[in-house]
């Protein structure tokens, strides 16, 4: 399973669209192993930021299997998300990017 948050733009083909943080942590909690993340900063007025899904992820170690990466237009949003993912996943940033690779 691939999961893309955002509360705006679609997932691409093949991805789950989550909407919420919330609905994010149910995709990594389901019983489908997410392989893959994409990840917004911004969604929306008054809902939790995907800096708080990135938190959540390093609280619990629960990573998607393979990749993840930030997709937001908010750069020092953006580069929250990555530090936390630097410092507690399990990845290698490709260089000059937002990506992540197991």
């Amino acid at each position: 399973m691939r999961v893309w948050l955002d509360d705006l733009r679609p997932a691409p083909g093949g991805w789950e669209w989550a909407r919420t943080v919330e609905e994010a942590i149910i995709s990594l909690l389901s019983e489908n192993e997410v392989k893959e993340m994409s990840l917004d900063h911004d969604l929306g007025e008054g809902i939790e930021e995907g800096y708080a899904l990135c938190l959540w992820m390093a609280e619990h170690g629960v990573w998607p299997t393979r990749r993840i990466a930030v997709h937001s237009a908010n750069p020092p949003g953006a580069e929250r998300m990555c530090g936390v993912i630097e410092r507690y996943g399990t990845y290698r940033r490709a260089p000059g990017t937002k990506r992540f690779e197991r």
